[in-house]
């Protein structure tokens, strides 16, 4: 993905954290202000931001953080080369299950990762805001101007941003649009 912001955060204090977007591409007048735009930069800050950000969380959090990044962008279920499900030890379920049949228009791609085979799921935006509900208590937009925006963010729980501990500064292409919500 093409990066669109460069990301500062400041070191949380409690469940609160600051932070500030700054655009890659100049003035693109106001940047998204939703709390979706929050999570993904808690998760993107976990991801890609801190060298050390899976040390810091509990391996709970890192599971959920995982299961956010499924929910938002999709799974990959693993199938065989002619496109059938895959049981649980890797072998072809059977009764064979053709992955076309079983996600029907939920697929929107194929690939191939380490030489397996895969189909690409969308993501559900519908899940994923009903996790920011439960998790993003508070979003206050303290200036959105032209080219960088600064918010405060508060979550039900501080081991979301344990990873934070220190000021974080890295690069996104998340912007806090949902895929899939239509």
């Amino acid at each position: 993905m093409t990066d669109i912001f460069t990301v500062r955060t400041e070191p949380p204090r409690g469940n609160s954290f600051c932070w500030r977007v700054d655009s890659l591409a100049g003035d693109i007048g106001r940047v998204n202000e939703s709390p979706a735009f929050a999570m993904q930069i808690i998760m993107d800050a976990w991801q890609e931001g801190t060298p050390r950000g899976s040390d810091l969380v509990s391996p709970e959090t890192a599971a959920e953080f995982k299961e956010l990044f499924e929910i938002l962008t999709g799974r990959q279920v693993p199938t065989d080369p002619d496109g059938f499900l895959l049981a649980e030890d890797e072998s072809v379920s059977e009764p064979r299950i053709s992955a076309r049949e079983f996600y029907g228009d939920r697929i929107i791609g194929e690939g191939t990762r380490r030489g397996r085979p895969y189909v690409a799921l969308k993501g559900d935006a519908a899940a994923f805001k009903r996790r920011i509900d439960v998790i993003i208590t508070g979003h206050k937009v303290l200036d959105n101007g032209p080219e960088a925006a600064y918010f405060e963010s508060t979550v039900v729980d501080a081991r979301y941003l344990a990873h934070l501990a220190n000021s974080v500064y890295f690069r996104t292409a998340f912007t806090g649009h949902l895929p899939y919500d239509y």
